[in-house]
């Protein structure tokens, strides 16, 4: 493929995912205690997502939706999607390439914590 049709393709694949987002976003309310862990370079709960879940997961004002996969396929970008349209909160731990495109609905938050536990466990956010 020549290289200036790469962003192109790159953009072709991710339309449907962008376009389900961008619906659901619309239809859904936003659920300010909802919070989505999320990651698609392993496939267990793993690092600074499980410091993370193992500070919330007693405390039952939030829910925590957990979304782990080393092989993402449609299906699982998928069900993320449908999460992340009515959550709050969005925590990745490394490079999304399927986020990265989606225009984050206003007042949800997307959080990237790739190299960043030092500085939460100094705050304690």
């Amino acid at each position: 493929m020549p290289d200036f049709l790469v962003p192109i393709w790159q953009r072709l694949k991710t339309i449907h995912y962008i376009l389900i987002y961008n619906i659901l976003k619309i239809i859904c309310p936003l659920k300010n205690n909802k919070i989505i862990l999320a990651s698609n370079r392993s496939a267990e709960l793993e690092g600074n997502l499980l410091w993370i879940y193992n500070e919330l997961k007693d405390d039952n004002n939030y829910e925590i939706k957990i979304h782990f996969t080393n092989k993402p396929n449609a299906l699982f970008k998928i069900k993320l999607i449908i999460d992340m349209a009515n959550a709050k909160y969005t925590i990745i731990d490394d490079f999304f390439p399927l986020i990265y495109p989606l225009k984050i609905r206003k007042n949800a938050k997307l959080i990237q914590v790739w190299h960043a536990l030092r500085s939460i466990q100094k705050s304690r956010i």
